[in-house]
């Protein structure tokens, strides 16, 4: 990607946006926060694509371990039981994660 950048000759305008908008709050959720929710959803989203509309207990078994795993996980780094840093934004992006395919499964027809 930076590549490309410096083929176009934007390297210089990335850098500037980077310096500029990098102390916005929404920032650190984007970088650190939201691919963790991204990658829960899809995950989800493929379970449920390997599965289809058949709705056995293995598919709900997997289809909910890593969600509960997820945010049980940053549960435990708050009690110190798992290393790593315990962030609420995680959890939200895993609610969110959990709510959007929630919301997509129920409005499809």
């Amino acid at each position: 990607m930076f590549q490309w950048f410096d083929t176009l000759n934007l390297t210089s305008i990335v850098n500037d946006l980077r310096n500029n908008y990098s102390q916005i709050p929404i920032y650190s959720w984007i970088k650190y926060s939201m691919p963790a929710g991204l990658w829960l959803f899809a995950y989800m989203y493929i379970i449920d694509a390997i599965w289809g509309k058949e709705y056995i207990s293995f598919k709900r078994a997997f289809l909910w371990t890593l969600p509960i795993i997820a945010i049980l996980s940053e549960f435990l780094q708050l009690m110190k039981i798992l290393p790593g840093t315990f962030d609420v934004l995680d959890i939200l992006s895993y609610i969110l994660a959990i709510s959007l395919y929630t919301i997509i499964k129920r409005t499809e027809i």
